[in-house]
């Protein structure tokens, strides 16, 4: 069971505000989906990770010209990245389009289906999926993803539903569990800083 000293501890730069806010929801997640032990540890550092630290639940796509040519160097020619810098909606449509079950950039799927969630629910496929699973409407108001019951029942989804993650953490293999949840070790010290700490108040 997490407390609200738990969550802080682990996520030092959550705010009071959002640890009051995700408590609930996060203690029915991990008893939802069997999270426990060692798995527990490696999910709340990887949505302190993947959120912010319980500051984020939609994707962040506000990016320089500069940063955008570092982060999408294969979307986006150099004459362009002035245009896009500083537009969210356009670079989530031209980053996301077609693929994760998007539409061309016109239709918009990349900005409406973009990260959601403590654990960035990404794409209409996945969306699709989780409303399946909840029967929430995700499709047609995409913006549930953001409450506080869905933002973390999405997450505990992911994890041990969709990405099948339970046993793998349970063993500890978080390197495993970063992998298939990040595609890679994107912010690999911050997620071990993470799960140390959780380890230590969890276990």
């Amino acid at each position: 069971m997490l407390s609200k000293s738990i969550l802080m501890t682990i996520m030092p730069q959550a705010t009071q505000e959002n640890a009051d806010k995700y408590l609930g929801p996060l203690n029915d997640t991990t008893g939802k989906y069997q999270i426990s032990g060692l798995a527990l540890a490696a999910f709340m550092a990887t949505i302190a990770e993947e959120s912010g630290q319980l500051k984020a639940t939609r994707e962040f796509m506000s990016y320089s010209a500069e940063r955008l040519g570092e982060i999408f160097p294969t979307h986006f020619a150099e004459s362009e990245l002035a245009t896009f810098a500083r537009h969210p909606v356009m670079i989530a449509n031209r980053v996301y389009a077609g693929r994760l079950g998007n539409g061309d950039e016109a239709m918009g799927d990349g900005w409406r289906y973009r990260g959601g969630g403590l654990m960035q629910l990404t794409g209409r496929d996945m969306y699709n999926k989780y409303s399946l699973h909840t029967g929430a409407p995700l499709i047609e108001q995409p913006e549930l993803i953001e409450r506080p019951d869905y933002s973390a029942d999405s997450a505990g989804w992911v994890f041990a539903i969709e990405k099948n993650l339970n046993a793998e953490a349970a063993a500890g293999n978080f390197r495993f569990v970063t992998k298939k949840i990040n595609g890679g070790f994107n912010g690999w010290s911050n997620r071990l800083a993470f799960y140390e700490r959780a380890k230590a108040v969890l276990l």
